[in-house]
């Protein structure tokens, strides 16, 4: 929203930068979560799937790297240290 010259508002840049500041702390941790769920799925994805086919599934179903893979599933396993994954 942008005020014409002369009014008054009670926004500042100030007030600006702290809901930024708030919704990119916000969108974080949201992520994060995210990311470690989708770890959670990917591990569970992993156990079920015969020797060989984990490669195959991923490209075809959820079009992750292994790599990619591994590290949201990392991250789960790291959570787990903490709480149960």
């Amino acid at each position: 929203m942008v005020v014409p010259r002369g009014q008054i508002t009670d926004r500042t840049p100030l007030v600006i930068a702290a809901e930024i500041n708030t919704i990119r702390h916000q969108t974080g941790k949201i992520l994060l979560t995210s990311a470690i769920e989708i770890g959670r799925r990917l591990k569970e994805a992993k156990d079920l799937l015969p020797y060989g086919e984990w490669g195959k599934w991923l490209k075809e179903s959820v079009s992750y790297s292994q790599r990619t893979a591994d590290r949201l599933m990392q991250l789960c396993e790291e959570k787990s240290i903490r709480e149960s994954c």
